[in-house]
């Protein structure tokens, strides 16, 4: 498995899926028919990826998408970029405001951040560890861990990873600033967000189920 079979899968999924929901699905599928050291090593190739976007900018471009500053609803927009492809999620990290250009349905970004858990369930669907009884609750998950420590990736497919990662230039950003503080650094996503987040933090999950 190596980055460019990595984003394969991913782009055959998302055209195989009528949505993200069904990316989910579709990937798992294909990942479970791999050969163990591939699941683990898309898993450890995908958690390079979601790493890098824990940044200022991507945080600050959160704020204004979904009107949060919740670790949570971050990691749910990374997700949900990850989903859309090596080109956007590489585009988006140097430049957050060109989210503002994608035409996709923002609202699927609610709980996007489960695409990371993909190789996992896919190691448990391969080996039917939901099914098997172990004698504490946590074993069925050590081995997909250990096998990760057992398959760590060769060190210059993350070198080639970090190699095509650019950022732009960093702004400053703290948990307790206003969206409006970022409308300048990102004039797109604020003139497309700005009165109509995708949701707003504070309601917790009830419009995810209709109750909103």
């Amino acid at each position: 498995m190596c980055k460019e079979q990595f984003w394969k899968l991913i782009d055959e999924a998302r055209k195989e899926a009528s949505d993200l929901k069904q990316v989910s699905k579709v990937l798992k599928e294909k990942l479970s028919q791999l050969e163990d050291v591939d699941i683990i090593h898309w898993h450890l190739i995908s958690s390079i990826y979601s790493n890098v976007g824990f940044y200022n900018n991507i945080y600050a471009a959160t704020s204004i998408i979904i009107d949060s500053h919740s670790d949570d609803d971050h990691s749910d927009l990374i997700g949900w970029l990850f989903t859309q492809g090596k080109d956007v999620l590489l585009r988006c990290l140097q430049d957050p405001d060109s989210i503002a250009d994608l035409e996709a349905n923002f609202r699927e970004i609610r709980n996007s951040f489960d695409i990371f858990y993909i190789a996992k369930d896919a190691y448990y669907k391969k080996h039917d560890l939901w099914n098997k009884k172990f004698k504490h609750v946590d074993d069925g998950e050590a081995f997909f861990y250990v096998d990760c420590e057992r398959n760590p990736l060769p060190p210059e497919e993350t070198s080639g990873i970090m190699s095509e990662i650019q950022y732009g230039e960093a702004i400053e950003y703290c948990n307790s600033q206003d969206r409006e503080d970022f409308a300048k650094d990102f004039p797109k996503l604020w003139h497309r967000f700005k009165d109509e987040p995708v949701y707003a933090s504070g309601h917790g999950y009830m419009d995810l189920w209709g109750f909103i």
